[in-house]
């Protein structure tokens, strides 16, 4: 070590299941030897752990994992087990997850006690990270969060993985008939939009892990079974000039068009994804003039993990067509009573819109609520003269009939596909 420079370990515990304990730690300077072993009354030895090294910010990150057989979350909470990292003769006990010791403060409550409106407020509250680091440490390829929602992937990309919306099981087994369910619900969509004469488009967004299949930790094919099956179901129905399935034509590599820490399209992968549509739809759009800057954002996975995981992202401050400067103004703000997604109304009008046309889409998160160029419903908020966003997955006429836009615009994602909507 440098005379006079103090070394620092930080890291934590994150998971504890099974006999297996992982986690991270990162020394303050590169170069130095650490390891992390576990160690307790019952062993009669330290257990070492096997690590991976990846460099950060002038020190070091390890990632680390243990097999230590049938040491569980209890060991490590009441302090019989503790797993220490060691460094050039400093040693440090790494603490748990908050999330852990919830886990196993859990299992010990009655079910009464776990319904009590005062459990669930501390439950969320444990979500609230703020340890003043702006970008946390990767803990390690294929390591998943607590709730198995998020995985780690290569080159800093997080996907979603087997927890609540199971895109993992996607590339793992067929279902029959949604495809062919999919693609006679977009010929229903186009014969319905047709007797009124409004031209409509469908978009099927396909997983992160569908196009970055090299990265993912869990097997992913480009893209799932059912996905490729619509593809095909939509040209026997017909309507295979009517729906876009983007970014799955460009060659395999390390996309821009998703951001690394969240499930949804970076900055680039919205424009891409509208000048697609507007190709498709037979427009034309003058030159658009964006002013950018970076930020550091906080995706819908960064929070799944201990740490503040933020990554710098590119997001457009302002969009210029000619001398105008794109400002659209929110004139409708509707959301659901009981709070939730599906019913959130938002309407812009845009005097400068270089498109003139009413344009409404039933859609989904991708296009939000237009805070952020990360949304589709910023840039189609600033293209088109008007723009409604409805977050629907179905298509309800009733509304398309009062409004009588110029263009209907539907948009689904791939973990979707399993449940085919009404309308």
């Amino acid at each position: 070590m440098k005379s006079g420079v103090r070394l620092m370990l930080d890291g934590v515990v994150e998971y504890a299941l099974g006999g297996v304990v992982q986690g991270w730690v990162k020394a303050s300077l590169p170069g130095v030897a650490c390891r992390v072993f576990l160690r307790g009354a019952k062993f009669s030895d330290p257990l070492p752990a096997d690590l991976v090294a990846r460099s950060e910010g002038g020190g070091q990150v390890l990632s680390f994992k243990i097999v230590a057989g049938t040491v569980g979350i209890g060991e490590l909470v009441s302090g019989e087990v503790e797993i220490v990292a060691a460094c050039d003769g400093y040693e440090r006990v790494l603490p748990l997850w908050h999330v852990l010791k919830l886990a196993h403060e859990m299992a010990k409550l009655t079910d009464r006690q776990r319904e009590s409106l005062e459990f669930w407020r501390k439950a969320a509250d444990v979500k609230q990270f703020d340890d003043g680091t702006s970008i946390a440490p990767l803990c390690g390829f294929g390591a998943a969060s607590f709730d198995g929602d998020a995985v780690i992937g290569r080159n800093g990309h997080l996907f979603l993985g087997a927890g609540s919306n199971k895109v993992s099981e996607l590339y793992q087994r067929d279902y029959p008939g949604k495809a062919t369910q999919w693609a006679n619900l977009f010929r229903a969509r186009l014969d319905a939009l047709n007797e009124v004469g409004i031209p409509f488009r469908q978009i099927v967004i396909p997983e992160k892990s569908s196009v970055l299949p090299q990265l993912c930790p869990f097997p992913a094919s480009r893209p799932s079974s059912v996905f490729m099956e619509l593809q095909e179901e939509v040209s026997r129905a017909g309507v295979s000039d009517r729906v876009l399935f983007p970014f799955l034509d460009r060659p395999v590599g390390d996309s821009d068009d998703f951001a690394r820490v969240d499930s949804h399209l970076s900055t680039a992968g919205c424009r891409r994804l509208l000048a697609e549509v507007i190709e498709a739809c037979g427009l034309s759009c003058p030159r658009l003039v964006e002013t950018s800057k970076r930020i550091l954002l906080k995706g819908d996975l960064g929070g799944k993990f201990h740490g503040d995981w933020k990554e710098s992202v590119e997001v457009a401050q302002s969009l210029s067509c000619g001398n105008s400067v794109l400002v659209p103004t929110l004139v409708r703000e509707g959301n659901p009573v009981g709070g939730g997604h599906k019913g959130i109304e938002r309407i812009w009008i845009c005097d400068d819109a270089p498109i003139k046309l009413r344009v409404v889409a039933f859609a989904n998160s991708f296009f939000e609520r237009g805070v952020l160029s990360t949304q589709l419903s910023w840039w189609f908020a600033r293209i088109f003269k008007e723009f409604h966003f409805i977050w629907s997955p179905a298509l309800p006429m009733a509304y398309v009939k009062q409004v009588r836009p110029d263009l209907v615009v539907c948009q689904t994602i791939e973990r979707f596909l399993r449940v085919v909507p009404e309308s």
